[in-house]
């Protein structure tokens, strides 16, 4: 106050009473509301109501209990001027008094439609959170899907069984001697180990190059077939190595060793030799067929 006046009322609450309102405007408006009913009716009429309209207020708004102090200028100081009462009916009485707390339960409302917008947009992000992980979860099933032969390698595949698909062939009495067959099942001797061979089976290569990386070579190694031109068994070079046979016969990338009646030594590198053989279980039969 600047100029010495002393205005017409000051309101002094707790924070429950501005608490009830949904922001500091709409609470100061409420000043001028009571400076209105202590003009119409007087401050002795107001003290009556006040815990009336007290009680609706927290019960419309915060809750919380509220104190509140109401000081009026003092009109019997001398020079102040008094201003003449009007005369009040009992109906415009309870008028003022109901607009009052009318004032208080609009506020009421306005907090619970703030209360409810709340409320939904936790809903809305609670509903979009989980929407996200949805797709996140998503995602990764498609990158595992897509890529599991890369994240999970499949073992290295062992030597095929043999492959005993041609029928029998009956045995007739010829008259021309028979000739020598050749040998349907072989055996590979290498690195201590015996490998069974006959027509269709293959040899791994990590078993002739066990310290080789991954991509070094192909998965088969060598091939087992029949060739119908040389009416024999022969091994078919899959890899880049240059193999020379005990022999004379030389073989490099898809080039093929012939598989006879003797035993011979196999060079695949200058360093891995191996032994072939005809099996000892295939030592008689009928010649093979292609």
């Amino acid at each position: 106050m600047t100029d010495g006046s002393l205005p017409s009322l000051v309101l002094l609450s707790t924070d429950g009473y501005a608490n009830s309102f949904r922001s500091d405007e709409d609470f100061l408006k409420i000043g001028q509301d009571y400076l209105e009913i202590i003009r119409e009716q007087g401050i002795s009429s107001l003290a009556e109501e006040l815990p009336a309209i007290l009680t609706e207020a927290t019960q419309q708004g915060s809750g919380d209990d509220i104190t509140l102090a109401i000081l009026q200028d003092d009109l019997s100081a001398v020079g102040a001027t008094k201003v003449p009462r009007p005369l009040m009916t009992i109906a415009s009485k309870s008028a003022l008094i109901e607009q009052l707390k009318a004032r208080h339960s609009s506020q009421q409302h306005k907090l619970q439609e703030l209360a409810v917008r709340v409320e939904q947009t936790r809903k809305d992000n609670r509903r979009l959170r989980n929407t996200l992980l949805l797709l996140v979860a998503a995602a990764i099933a498609i990158v595992v899907a897509v890529f599991h032969s890369r994240i999970f390698p499949s073992p290295a595949r062992p030597p095929l069984p043999p492959v005993t698909d041609e029928k029998p062939v009956s045995k007739k009495p010829v008259a021309t001697p028979p000739r020598k067959q050749l040998a349907e099942e072989w055996v590979l001797q290498l690195n201590g180990s015996e490998i069974p061979l006959a027509k269709g089976s293959n040899i791994p290569s990590n078993l002739v190059h066990p310290e080789a990386k991954a991509g070094d070579y192909p998965n088969d190694y060598a091939q087992v077939a029949w060739d119908p031109d040389k009416r024999a068994m022969v091994l078919i070079n899959s890899s880049k190595d240059k193999w020379i046979a005990s022999t004379g016969q030389r073989a490099g990338a898809n080039e093929e060793i012939k598989l006879g009646q003797k035993p011979f030594t196999i060079a695949f590198t200058p360093k891995i030799k191996a032994t072939l053989g005809p099996a000892a279980e295939a030592a008689a039969g009928s010649d093979p067929q292609p």
